[in-house]
């Protein structure tokens, strides 16, 4: 996880703070805006797994069976979950199943599933990999949510050091930290952006004569920008 910082700092004021001799009583509450960014890049992604599956002899118990050792096959080291079942009857009066499962897939297993869900399909047996997503997972998130907080926690302290040496006779402390936001785009600018950068890679690869596949994805990072409001307040003597 790597991080930029950067501040924005606006002081606002009733009453300039130039020096102590031309504020004999300074402004007892000063206002600083302040900015930090990081990136936050993860080592898995979100699977989905589909089965197509026609009960011929088998009981549903076997089905069940055969469809959770399909997964640990799939990938041995995640933890699988089963998102949505159903049964239907087709026209020679066989059940046909439909089932989609789920699971966090760490990257170095991620290129070998499309070849393992053909290794475990057969007749009647179908199982296929869905979407891959590589996006950060919500842990992941907020640790660097975490880090950009306390990026500004330190930043506002620094701050109300400053102004007390450069205010004689005062001393500041913080008084509020006020968090904004945590994004600088909008979320529907946002999944436009994807969206076209997607476009970009699927148009690339179309050129090339290749067939996307979808376990043949990359770690994408995304990055988050942490605001605050932080008001500086003197201490009464």
């Amino acid at each position: 996880m790597k991080s930029l910082a950067f501040v924005a700092i606006s002081y606002a004021a009733l009453v300039s703070v130039a020096s102590a001799d031309s504020l004999p009583n300074p402004q007892d509450r000063v206002v600083l805006s302040l900015q930090h960014e990081g990136w936050v890049t993860t080592s898995s992604a979100n699977v989905d797994a589909f089965f197509n599956i026609t009960q011929q002899r088998e009981t549903a118990s076997e089905l069940k069976i055969q469809i959770l050792a399909s997964l640990e096959k799939l990938a041995p080291k995640a933890n699988w979950y089963i998102t949505a079942t159903r049964v239907n009857k087709d026209n020679t009066g066989l059940n046909r199943w439909y089932v989609s499962a789920t699971a966090r897939v760490a990257e170095e297993a991620v290129s070998a599933l499309n070849n393992r869900a053909e290794d475990a399909s057969r007749s009647g047996f179908k199982v296929s990999i869905g979407h891959v997503d590589f996006s950060p997972t919500l842990q992941e998130t907020n640790a660097l949510k975490a880090d950009l907080r306390s990026k500004i926690y330190a930043e506002a302290a620094q701050e109300a050091e400053r102004l007390s040496k450069a205010i004689s006779g005062a001393k500041y402390h913080v008084q509020t930290v006020d968090f904004l936001s945590t994004s600088t785009d909008n979320p529907r600018h946002q999944q436009m952006l994807m969206r076209s950068k997607n476009m970009a890679v699927q148009e690339m690869s179309s050129d090339s004569g290749g067939r996307q596949q979808a376990s043949a994805q990359m770690p994408v990072s995304k990055k988050h920008v942490l605001s605050a409001n932080v008001i500086l307040s003197r201490v009464s003597e």
